[in-house]
């Protein structure tokens, strides 16, 4: 892989590090148990490391103590010191709190995370930020969001029922509509999209199999 250094390729090949085999491995189990916003930024920072050949590393919890904390500031090293070229902001949403067939219903919390997403995105750092100046690659976004949206179901209910797909497929386009209507687009789009990284991966736990999707985006305020 040659190197990588911009937020959107960055985004790119990261999508495609959780595809891997190995990877997903590691992270579609951990989707059964709830949020993994954390395990997936910390994830990312390796990558980035890796992907960049050393020219890059995101710092986490960016920002000084009158400042905003900003998730992730990518950084590169300049004869000026160290420069901040992006920030994002990441984000975890899923259709389930726990491993359980019962009601474990999260969806009620995406409005309000999505309207915190909204207004994370909305800051535009000063000239420096967290001890680092800023130097944004991007001409017209100042915070990206990097976002995960979880979908995980039993393949057999505890009625013994199969759940269809379309329940999967509900969920996703009510929560598109969510952040359309809250100004989300996809960082070269006009509305929010989102790619998939795995579909219905099965995992089987205690006995039972379970169903793992996981999609990703890069978004932006719209403009």
């Amino acid at each position: 892989m040659s190197q990588i250094t911009g937020i959107t390729k960055l985004y790119y090949a990261y999508l495609d590090h959780l595809r891997q085999t190995k990877t997903r491995g590691r992270i579609a189990p951990l989707q059964l148990r709830g949020k993994i916003e954390d395990y997936l930024t910390k994830e990312f920072v390796s990558f980035v490391l890796t992907a960049s050949e050393g020219s890059r590393f995101a710092i986490v919890n960016s920002g000084n103590k009158n400042e905003p904390k900003i998730d992730l500031a990518l950084i590169k090293n300049s004869k000026e010191g160290y420069i901040a070229e992006s920030f994002i902001e990441a984000k975890y949403f899923q259709n389930r709190h726990r491993l359980s067939n019962k009601d474990m219903d999260a969806v009620d919390q995406h409005n309000a995370s999505i309207l915190e997403l909204k207004r994370q995105l909305s800051y535009a750092p000063e000239e420096t930020h967290g001890f680092h100046d800023v130097k944004l690659r991007s001409k017209t976004t100042k915070i990206y969001g990097l976002v995960f949206v979880s979908y995980v179901r039993p393949e057999i209910s505890d009625d013994g029922l199969e759940e269809t797909k379309d329940r999967r497929e509900e969920y996703y386009k009510h929560f598109l509509q969510r952040a359309k209507e809250q100004g989300m687009q996809y960082h070269d789009l006009k509305l929010p999209y989102l790619r998939s990284v795995y579909e219905e991966l099965p995992i089987d736990v205690l006995g039972k199999r379970w169903l793992i999707t996981l999609k990703g985006a890069l978004w932006r305020i719209a403009t």
